[in-house]
Parts: structure tokens; sequence; C-alpha cells
């Protein structure tokens, strides 16, 4: 079993803080009234919430942060990043089309 989980998470975290702190100051102003204000203020809030998570996980102590609401809470806040991926697949037209006609041929 892969036993190196949390580096790949860290890795994606960093990787989505570094894209959205480019995107800020790339778009300025932009990135919180623009068309894709929407989209950014999710993924502000998913990387934030993974940024708490990470630096939570520093402070607690083990036991603590793999057990009870925290935990439960943070591994949701986890799935959500799923959904960045919807943005992603916006962006690539033929994927979408191709996702969209397997998903029409499979009802």
């Amino acid at each position: 079993e892969f036993t190196h989980w949390d580096l790949v998470e860290d890795i994606f975290l960093l990787a989505f803080t570094m894209e959205l702190v480019f995107r800020c100051v790339v778009l300025g102003r932009e990135f919180f009234t623009g068309p894709e204000m929407p989209w950014n203020i999710f993924d502000l809030l998913v990387v934030s919430l993974g940024l708490i998570d990470c630096i939570s996980s520093f402070f607690m102590v083990e036991g603590i942060h793999s057990s009870g609401n925290v935990a439960t809470v943070f591994r949701i806040i986890r799935l959500l990043r799923i959904l960045r991926i919807f943005r992603i697949v916006r962006f690539l037209k033929q994927l979408y089309l191709l996702a969209y006609g397997l998903a029409e041929a499979a009802q």
C-alpha cells in the first residue's frame, strides 16, 4: 500500500495555492468582480480550508487530529477539491463533450 498520500496531498495543495496566488496577481480586482468570480471564490475557499487543515495538523496531536468532528470536516473539505475538476473540464471543450456524451449514453 502506498504510504505517502499526505506528501502527495501537500504537493497538490502547494500547486493549487501557487495557481491561486498567480491568478490573484494577474487578475487583480477582476478576481473578485469578473465573470469567473463564483469559481474564484470557490477556489479561494477550498484552498484556504486546505491550508488551515495543513497548518492545524502541525499544531495538533496526531490522535486528536485523526479523530473527531474536526477531522471529519476537513475530510469533507478535501472531497470538495474534486469539484475543481469541473472548472478545468469546462475549459477543455472536447473533453467536456466526450464526458457529456458518455453521461447521455449511460442514461
